[in-house]
């Protein structure tokens, strides 16, 4: 029984030492919360914008392939081949694996993808011009859709080398 209680030397925490000590952790986890969301939802564009880039090699093969690059063939969602965790679909784009396309004529090509933040990422590829994309947070992320919106698809597709980044759409 003796060697349950605390010898004399002993001292416990305090309440006010405690309390500090949880204090500390509410604030280091309103500071580490925000940032991890925002690093997640960052990683998560970029997972998108990785599967339209794979999309966007893949099109440009068959368009090789079938034609010497110089058109894109009417039924191209079909033809793409992509890696086994990517789809193409003449349909709206539901996730960062689906990717919408849709051949506005033999030489220019819409392609969009959603990602999981909920933003849609439209890649207007033509054979004679460098690609330009734009980014859209409403409408249905449908490639065929942005045909409309041609002249407002802007965005330099290559930041890496001083580009804009996307123009900013609204889809319907």
């Amino acid at each position: 029984m003796r060697a349950l209680l605390p010898s004399r030397g002993r001292r416990a925490f305090t309440l006010v030492e405690l309390s500090l000590a949880v204090g500390m952790l509410l604030v280091l986890m309103t500071i580490a919360i925000p940032i991890y969301s925002t690093v997640l939802a960052d990683g998560q564009d970029q997972s998108a914008l990785s599967a339209l880039k794979l999309a966007q090699v893949a099109e440009r093969n068959v368009a090789y392939l079938a034609n010497n690059h110089n058109s894109y063939p009417s039924n191209l969602a079909t033809q793409i081949q992509l890696p086994s965790n990517l789809s193409a679909t003449t349909s709206a784009s539901t996730g960062p694996r689906v990717v919408s396309a849709y051949v506005v004529s033999t030489s220019q090509l819409l392609m969009s993808v959603r990602s999981a933040t909920g933003k849609c990422y439209v890649l207007y590829d033509q054979t004679t011009a460098q690609p330009t994309w734009a980014v859209s947070s409403s409408g249905t992320c449908l490639a065929s859709a942005a045909a409309s919106l041609l002249s407002s698809i802007t965005g330099s597709y290559d930041t890496s080398t001083g580009g804009s980044g996307p123009s900013s759409i609204s889809l319907p």
